[in-house]
């Protein structure tokens, strides 16, 4: 009577740890390493220094106190320099991701080869995995479990979890506004069919007092020497025409576009049949504008965070886990594709290669991905012809595999949607808990 239990407890924490582990070392072995420079350095200064009396400090890294401060403090406890603390908590950090993935997929009731899957291939995204490793001191890895759990907590209409979650996930990184803004906006939307603003209200109240003290105030009293951010009234305003250029320039919009089908890649090798497309509109109708939402601010962050675009865009992680576990769980999707993804995403995100280290080219280096900024030259357009030639042949050897072998989709008929999570009521955030 006690194997079941003991079994699905290495299935369930065990094994996926095990998995973890072994795609983040995977990765590693082919993974060099830089000296810190740009952001990098800042980090490791603030987790030498702290905040406080520190005349080093430059914007928007200033306000990013979680992921410096944690590693300063164990750096401090256990007597390691704080770059090599850095290292080492943003390997853990990586392997973390994985487990979060993971734990996410499976909170929407996913297999676990779904769930592991879905973990494995979002970790061979090259802004994730690898360039935390590369990099070593860089705090986007910290706020993915952050950004996933308050997804979560969206889905479930938990306000007040999802308000925490969003509020301490600030600390880390700007991307935790998406799910707070989401939250505020459903709540707008509410409004037009509840009577009882004492209902609404509150929330509201409530959203504004947590931006207020997670992401306005630190920025009003964190004293910064220096700025580097993008759109920043605060320190520069001559940086608010931005808000009107950035649109209008058809190098920053190619770069976002290409960002956003890289770092989509994964699903879109799975998801482009007429029968799959269908499938996935009928799964997430019940969630289309928690999702709508979501993606609208995402846009706007990524329109206007500055030059990392390729990074933003892996802020998309809890939508792509949700469909990754749609399409593996309920379309029937075949194994060779599987591994046909895997090795294209593998291949296109470049996991084998190494580095160019910037200090020996800079062109070199931001031209190895690609998508940098406004940056746009002819190795943009070869990786963008790259990105879209797998798309376009991985659906042509699936129809050719679907003709000439007479495999049929195996997806069901399904005219209504399986709900992904349990949800608290009927409103769109949890009105039905305040």
């Amino acid at each position: 009577m006690e194997t079941p239990a003991v079994y699905r407890g290495v299935k369930d924490l065990i094994a996926p740890a095990l998995i973890a582990v072994g795609v983040v070392a995977i990765i590693w072995l082919f993974t060099n390493h830089m000296r810190p420079e740009w952001d990098m350095a800042y980090y490791i200064d603030m987790a030498a220094n702290g905040i406080v009396g520190n005349g080093h400090l430059a914007a928007p890294f200033a306000y990013r106190i979680g992921a410096p401060l944690l590693v300063g403090a164990l750096a401090h406890l256990t007597g390691v320099g704080p770059e090599l603390t850095f290292r080492i908590c943003d390997a853990i950090s990586c392997v973390i991701f994985v487990l979060s993935c993971f734990y996410f997929a499976r909170a929407l009731g996913a297999s676990f080869y779904a769930a592991a899957f879905s973990g494995i291939i979002l970790a061979l995204n090259f802004n994730v995995v690898k360039w935390t490793l590369f990099s070593g001191t860089m705090v986007d890895i910290y706020a993915y479990p952050f950004l996933l759990a308050a997804f979560w907590a969206l889905l479930r209409e938990k306000f007040y979890l999802c308000l925490l979650i969003s509020s301490v996930g600030l600390l880390f990184k700007e991307f935790l506004l998406v799910p707070l803004f989401v939250q505020a906006a459903a709540l707008l939307l509410e409004q037009r069919r509840l009577s009882d603003w004492k209902r609404w209200g509150k929330p509201l109240l409530l959203s504004g007092l947590s931006l207020l003290v997670f992401f306005v105030l630190p920025r009003l009293f964190i004293h910064v020497a220096h700025t580097f951010q993008d759109i920043d009234p605060l320190n520069d305003r001559s940086t608010v025409r931005r808000l009107l250029t950035y649109p209008l320039s058809r190098r920053h919009d190619f770069n976002i576009l290409f960002a956003y089908l890289a770092g989509w890649l994964p699903v879109l090798l799975l998801a482009l049949t007429p029968a799959r497309l269908r499938l996935i509109a009928v799964q997430l109708r019940p969630y289309r504008l928690t999702l709508v939402l979501f993606m609208a601010f995402h846009f706007l962050l990524t329109m206007y965070g500055g030059t990392n675009i390729n990074i933003y865009i892996t802020y998309c992680v809890p939508i792509q886990v949700v469909v990754l576990v749609i399409l593996l769980d309920r379309a029937g999707v075949p194994v060779w594709e599987i591994c046909a993804a895997v090795l294209v995403v593998f291949i296109f995100n470049r996991i084998w290669k190494t580095i160019p280290l910037p200090q020996n080219g800079l062109d070199t280096y931001l031209d190895f991905y690609a998508g940098y900024y406004m940056r746009v030259n002819s190795r943009s357009f070869f990786r963008m012809g790259e990105l879209l030639t797998y798309i376009i042949g991985f659906s042509v050897l699936r129809f050719s595999v679907i003709r000439f072998s007479g495999a049929q989709t195996g997806i069901p008929s399904e005219s209504q949607p399986r709900p992904l999570v349990r949800s608290g009521g009927n409103s769109l955030v949890g009105l039905d808990e305040l």
